[in-house]
């Protein structure tokens, strides 16, 4: 299990929907949670880019919530 789904996991609620007329439970992540990653790219062993990636939340709220 990756660490997004296991955080995921303890942050949200579960939802009621409507589903080709069948009511189904959905989980729903909660809004403020706020997950990125950082990829790093090397070549011949070396850090050549790094890349941020936000999984849940946005830059902005991640910035805003500091370190």
């Amino acid at each position: 299990m990756c660490t997004s789904m296991r955080l995921a996991a303890h942050f949200g609620q579960w939802l009621e929907v409507l589903r080709r007329g069948r009511k189904v439970y959905q989980w729903q992540v909660a809004a403020e949670l706020i997950y990125g990653q950082v990829k790093k790219i090397y070549r011949r062993r070396k850090l050549v880019r790094v890349t941020h990636v936000m999984r849940l939340g946005t830059g902005a709220a991640l910035t805003v919530a500091g370190p």
